[in-house]
């Protein structure tokens, strides 16, 4: 979710034990659900990686992304609670300041606590828990898509719109918003697929379990 695992990223569990200060056991378990919802891939040569989606799958993820992100920021305009409204209008300074387009891991920490703050505002949790399903397909994409010119940018003009949106208690214009940060984001990730030619494409096959070689522990 944080943008810390890059596309076509080999994972360990032996160093993501590790890093989280705990056994293996617990690792294992958490990439195997995170391997049945589509997030990581067995690979040939039985090793674990951050998969890249096909073009199909990409454009499916991100029309169902506006659909649900944008009616939970629809519902949120009548919902957010006065307190949610101003640290997502802190989030969204802060976010623009000079310094976080270089620190890209806190801006896209910000980033997610902006947009879930958003989401979870809208009393909905069915939905936030269907929209972060989602964000953990594309998340890998976005420290990538943040080094691009411009992006980060034209993200933040788009959380702008949306907080003032808010403000205003307009749920079209918050929904636009949210929106069109979502397309923004989805043109960068192709654009960046259609540069990385030497990837590797595949769909996860559910069939198998999690098979744990040399590369994988």
């Amino acid at each position: 979710m944080g943008g810390r695992l890059r596309p076509g990223q080999r994972i360990s569990l032996r160093k993501l034990a590790v890093a989280m200060n705990t056994s293996p056991m617990p690792v294992r378990e958490a990439v195997r659900r995170l391997e049945a919802n589509h997030v990581l891939e067995l690979r040939p040569g039985n090793y674990l990686a951050v998969p890249f989606p096909t073009e199909a799958q990409l454009l499916e993820i991100r029309d169902i992304r506006m659909s649900l992100e944008g009616l939970a920021a629809e519902l949120a305009t009548s919902e957010i609670s006065p307190k949610d409204l101003d640290r997502a209008t802190e989030l969204a300074a802060e976010m623009r300041a000079p310094k976080h387009h270089h620190d890209l891991v806190s801006f896209l920490a910000m980033n997610r606590d902006f947009h879930f703050l958003i989401y979870e505002a809208a009393g909905r949790p069915i939905l936030t828990s269907m929209i972060r399903s989602l964000w953990l397909r594309v998340a890998p994409f976005f420290f990538e898509i943040c080094r691009s010119q411009g992006h980060v940018e034209f993200s933040n003009e788009q959380h702008h719109k949306a907080v003032a949106a808010l403000k205003r208690r307009d749920a079209a214009a918050a929904r636009a918003a949210i929106v069109s940060d979502i397309a923004g984001a989805a043109e960068r990730i192709h654009l960046y697929l259609s540069k990385t030619p030497d990837r590797v494409i595949s769909a996860p096959d559910s069939s198998h379990g999690l098979a744990l070689g040399s590369e994988a522990n």
